[in-house]
């Protein structure tokens, strides 16, 4: 079992498993403060720890979406409009790049808000978040293949 700290921290918000990986978002870290997820590793019956990743954005909402495998690591944040594509050197993840909004001053656009990930390729989607003075905004999927 796996529990937070914080009742206000929306730990286990995200959460992805594949084989012997184990993702956990955090958006409200510090509350709301950057957001992280916590990365497990199992070792036979145990799952141990595997590194954290902190997000970026001051205020952020880093790890509401979550995708692991063996390969790869995805991380959305919605607030920055960004989903983060991390690669999986054996003992810490490395950035790859960023996926974005290719308007990027297009209003109330939320990439990061949910993400998937088969083999090399990434799905990660923008929704418009809840108001009630926003525009229409009917939602966009990405898709981008790491081979």
């Amino acid at each position: 079992n796996a529990t937070g700290n914080d009742p206000d921290d929306n730990y286990g918000y995200a959460v992805s498993i594949e084989a012997d990986y184990l993702a956990i978002g955090i958006p409200q870290e510090a509350g709301p403060g950057n957001g992280k997820v916590e990365l497990r590793k199992r070792s036979g019956s145990m799952w141990n720890d595997y590194g954290t990743i902190t997000g970026v954005t001051t205020g952020g909402t880093f790890g509401e979406s979550v995708a692991i495998n063996e390969d790869f690591l995805i991380i959305g944040d919605p607030s920055a409009n960004t989903t983060y594509v991390y690669s999986n050197n054996t003992s810490s993840y490395t950035r790859l790049r960023e996926i974005k909004d290719p308007a990027p001053n297009s209003p109330n656009v939320t990439v990061g808000a949910s993400s998937a990930l088969n083999g090399f390729n990434v799905l990660t989607s923008s929704d418009r978040p809840p108001c009630g003075f926003c525009p229409a905004f009917p939602g966009k999927v990405y898709f981008l293949n790491l081979e």
